[in-house]
């Protein structure tokens, strides 16, 4: 599910050196742009625009979740947030329509959770919030993905 819209086919993964990919289940991502009100004495009133924030959460299973980790430990760190930034790519598209990618560079993870399960229930969600410094929305999709 890409930004609580599910398409015929989409992946979304993590990008780490050594060519190692870490697939997701689940994305939510936005881009905001600061605004505010100004106004002056003899002036028209405006809108003042500041900096951009680019922020949102994966969603993996406890097994890729794992898997990030063993890298995490590999770098003899302890937790996901000191990562070194890296890439996500989500590439989606329904049947017979133009895919597309986003690509979010510089993703720095700022909390990770777990949803638990039922005793019945092996399925576990890791959610990870980020932030990152830049998306590029709705790339037309090459064939193959750019490496970022």
């Amino acid at each position: 599910m890409i930004n609580g819209r599910t398409y015929d086919w989409e992946t979304i993964k993590i990008l780490l050196p050594k060519n190692i990919e870490v697939h997701c289940t689940g994305i939510n991502y936005a881009t905001e742009r600061v605004m505010n009100h100004h106004h002056g004495k003899d002036a028209e009133p405006g809108i003042g625009l500041g900096p951009r924030t680019h922020s949102g959460d994966l969603a993996m299973n406890r097994e890729g979740f794992n898997q990030l980790m063993l890298y995490v430990r590999g770098m003899l760190k302890a937790y996901a947030d000191e990562l070194p930034p890296f890439p996500v790519i989500v590439h989606f598209g329904n049947s017979g329509e133009v895919g597309f990618t986003d690509l979010l560079y510089n993703v720095r993870i700022k909390k990770h959770a777990l949803e638990g399960a039922s005793r019945e229930s092996t399925n576990t969600t890791v959610k990870l919030d980020f932030l990152c410094t830049k998306i590029d929305w709705a790339v037309p999709s090459p064939n193959p993905l750019p490496v970022i």
